[in-house]
């Protein structure tokens, strides 16, 4: 690929689908906080938020979190200190369920036959003046150490599918975002947006299947790359490093065992995310941005 490409490549979409995507996020919280009032608090996240985000992407995300009520992680505590916490705990008035028909309840009062349930959140679908939104109901997240003392707060939902339960940190990905960024010379959300873009080539050459890596996996496998891999000459450059380091990082389990998402609070291998498709994804994505 040449350098002219890539660097288009590595910025934001245009004001107009930002405002696109800035009027859907604002519209959505609207609608639910009119229901549920100063009980809930919008928490923005995802590439749009992290500014990240490349044109047609569809995360555009926004949670609407329940304040009064929380999850809580009691996996650190000791012994003690959970028979402390279960001796002194109150159950919420309102279960995650009843708060998640509200939130659906308030969204279709709002934008109708629009509104499409999903097993972790509510699609808000897209006109001519708004990009499509994701709406994810949520209680707030609360992890504690071994004395019982809460040492980070996020968020949690509950997926209608296996009634599995999500934590995640987005005020933390959002700020350690911005910390990389200074910090790599404003290159880090740029290589994240070439890295994207590179992947809905590939996509759409028949190289890589749809879906095959997200766009959060990109931006944290990008998040672990040393300050060094931004710093070289041209966008080409840093886009062949960036992505050999990940490629030849994937060899050794005691070099990814130490990758963390943004928030640096969880591994980034877990779940359905592994070294393989990493490294898959570096390979293909290094051989587009040189011969592409």
């Amino acid at each position: 690929m040449n350098e002219v490409q890539l660097e288009v490549w590595s910025k934001p979409p245009s004001a107009t689908e930002q405002d696109r995507s800035r009027n859907a996020v604002t519209e959505a919280i609207a609608a639910v906080v009119a229901h549920y009032g100063a009980s809930v608090t919008p928490i923005r996240q995802g590439s749009y938020h992290n500014r990240t985000n490349v044109r047609l992407d569809s995360d555009v995300d926004v949670e609407v979190v329940y304040t009064d009520s929380y999850f809580y992680d009691p996996s650190r505590m000791s012994q003690q200190a959970l028979q402390n916490f279960n001796a002194n705990f109150t159950p919420t008035s309102i279960s995650f369920a009843e708060f998640k028909e509200g939130a659906e309840n308030a969204l279709r009062e709002e934008f109708g036959n629009w509104v499409e349930r999903k097993s972790k959140c509510f699609l808000v679908k897209g006109t001519a003046t708004r990009n499509s939104c994701d709406v994810v109901p949520a209680f707030r997240h609360r992890r504690y150490n071994n004395v019982g003392q809460i040492t980070d707060v996020g968020i949690e939902f509950v997926a209608d599918q296996n009634q599995q339960h999500i934590a995640s940190f987005p005020q933390q990905h959002y700020d350690n975002g911005v910390w990389k960024h200074e910090n790599t010379n404003k290159g880090f959300k740029r290589i994240v947006r070439i890295l994207k873009r590179v992947r809905n080539a590939l996509v759409d050459n028949g190289q890589l299947v749809d879906g095959a890596i997200s766009s959060f996996f990109i931006e944290c496998l990008v998040y672990n790359m040393q300050a060094d891999a931004f710093a070289l000459p041209t966008w080409k450059a840093r886009g062949l490093e960036v992505t050999s380091r990940i490629y030849y990082g994937m060899m050794y389990p005691s070099q990814y065992s130490a990758y963390a998402e943004v928030s640096s609070l969880d591994a980034l291998f877990r779940g359905n995310r592994t070294p393989q498709q990493a490294k898959d994804f570096a390979e293909l994505a290094w051989n587009h941005i040189q011969n592409g």
